[in-house]
């Protein structure tokens, strides 16, 4: 089989030609690297054994790295863009889990009224109502009072038994 030598680039030719990152010499890469990992120009200089300022100057805008240092970074943002979406997304499930499961909780009659209390007023503070739940001065309605009142009788139980265990 015969090679055309017009087409003679394959992909990954053409890679090496566009990416400035894979041009630099490996104490470049390195420094491209460590500065990828946030790591200051003076422990770069220290850990490539060369002076500051030719750390300094590989990446200035003229200087070797720059292209490649913008392009990686380019490179990770993207990476870190579809990262957190999929985390954003894997969150929503998770939560309309959660929803699912609270208000099968609280709909069970064999779920004690202390458990639904405490569930149902973190469920109103993570929605934002906590401001309302905590002040004293603000009217409550009968079912925050009595809300309230099952949580203190819950946290006095909890008391008496560790005492107990104490003992």
């Amino acid at each position: 089989m015969r090679k055309n030598k017009q087409n003679n680039t394959e992909p990954n030719n053409i890679v090496l030609q566009t990416d400035p990152y894979l041009k630099l010499n490996e104490k470049m890469r390195q420094a491209v690297d460590m500065r990828l990992e946030n790591i200051g120009l003076k422990d770069i200089a220290a850990k490539l054994n060369i002076e500051y300022m030719t750390a300094r100057w590989y990446f200035t805008k003229s200087g070797p790295c720059y292209e490649a240092y913008q392009h990686m970074r380019k490179l990770q943002l993207k990476d870190r863009r579809k990262r957190l979406e999929r985390i954003s997304k894997e969150i929503e499930e998770i939560a309309v889990d959660a929803i699912i499961v609270i208000k099968d909780l609280i709909r069970n009659p064999k779920t004690p009224a202390i458990v639904k209390a405490n569930v149902s007023i973190k469920a109103l503070e993570m929605a934002g109502f906590g401001a309302i739940l905590k002040h004293e001065d603000v009217t409550e309605s009968e079912g925050v009072k009595l809300l309230k009142e099952l949580m203190q009788h819950d946290e006095r139980k909890l008391k008496n038994i560790r005492d107990r265990k104490s003992i």
